[in-house]
């Protein structure tokens, strides 16, 4: 679920991962697709059925999206690159790199190189931590607890711990079979709220 990691990257940042440092870096928690995600869900998302040169484009708070599936990219996973317009003030150009079952493991663009270890536990039901590498060396702790009510899913974000204290996000979400967002409601640290809304899926 790639598509929440960029919003909050433009707002102050994935404003969206603003207050600290996976925040700090401006990004968000969407990726979602997770290697534990499929498995502890009871379903699975299949990235590599989605055929090369399918685009996806999205109306959102801060911007009008689109997504280009680039396919697979050797050992690096499939391959995603994001483009956000000037519309509602916040331009952005991404690409990221996700596993077969949706999960976000790495993101390149707009000054910042993030890897995610194992990945960004997006789509995993449950309790589920990870590990976010900038290219300076720096390293976040976050932990991520999700549930679903039939196809919606709803979710916290924490840093290093959970407690009010500190929790960088949480909201609501769906996703189809490829675990690409259809909409998505949330609210950032400070008080942000954003939302996504699909506008269209088109293959070649």
């Amino acid at each position: 679920m790639v598509e929440r990691f960029v919003m909050r990257h433009a707002r102050g940042a994935f404003a969206a991962f603003v207050a600290i440092g996976l925040i700090a870096s401006g990004l968000s928690w969407t990726g979602r697709p997770a290697g534990a995600a499929g498995s502890q869900a009871g379903e699975r998302f299949d990235v590599s059925k989605l055929p090369v040169g399918t685009v996806i484009r999205w109306q959102a708070e801060n911007g009008n999206t689109t997504e280009h599936f680039l396919g697979r990219d050797g050992d690096k996973g499939y391959k995603i690159s994001f483009r956000r317009d000037g519309s509602r003030g916040h331009p952005l150009a991404m690409t990221w790199w996700v596993t077969r079952d949706g999960q976000l493991t790495r993101a390149e663009g707009a000054g910042i190189s993030d890897r995610y270890l194992p990945n960004d536990c997006s789509l995993t039901l449950g309790r589920c931590k990870f590990i976010v590498i900038h290219e300076d060396g720096r390293r976040d702790s976050m932990i991520s607890i999700a549930s679903r009510k039939g196809d919606r899913w709803s979710y916290q974000l924490f840093r290093n711990r959970v407690s009010e204290a500190t929790r960088t996000e949480y909201g609501t979400f769906t996703v189809d079979r490829y675990g690409f967002v259809i909409d998505h409601d949330y609210v950032l640290v400070g008080g942000h709220r954003g939302w996504i809304r699909r506008l269209e899926r088109k293959s070649p």
